[in-house]
């Protein structure tokens, strides 16, 4: 068993992202209620990596799926190593040089995250809505397979 203490869930039209993992103990316990929820997903759930990353998760903790920090956490582990490998070093001037210049694939997305001089990442988060218990995702529009499903209002 997981505590999930301190994970936003709601049924509120905008919801956390977190209310956006559909197979956390919290948010199968609101079931029906959560449906049509509306927020982004920290990662693309259709990527290899990222579904090979869920099944070795799965495998190493009794079957329960990453929650979206677990899941953020293990990226941002994935990007410091392979800037501290490009950069050869551990000193930080030189893996700020690595980050600013390098490209980094990550569980997170297809598209490697590069980041601009700034420190801003390229990662775009999917807006999704849950349907059937499911997120679907509903924006960036090539990557959308659905409108938003019955409106609040209407509910």
């Amino acid at each position: 068993d997981r505590d999930v203490t301190g994970v936003q869930t709601c049924a509120l039209p905008i919801s956390s992202v977190a209310s956006i993992a559909t197979d956390i103990p919290a948010q199968q316990a609101l079931g029906a209620t959560n449906d049509y929820a509306m927020g982004n997903l920290t990662e693309d759930p259709n990527t290899p990596a990222y579904k090979a990353y869920v099944a070795e998760w799965k495998a190493d903790h009794g079957g329960a799926a990453p929650v979206d920090t677990s899941t953020l956490g293990y990226a941002a582990v994935q990007i410091l190593a392979a800037a501290i490998d490009k950069a050869g070093s551990s000193q930080s001037a030189a893996i700020r040089a690595a980050l600013a210049s390098g490209s980094f694939p990550t569980v997170m997305s297809a598209t490697p995250i590069k980041f601009a001089s700034n420190g801003q990442s390229n990662l775009n988060q999917p807006v999704a809505q849950i349907q059937n218990g499911k997120p679907v995702e509903l924006w960036p529009t090539a990557a959308g397979t659905f409108e938003p499903a019955v409106p609040w209002s209407q509910r």
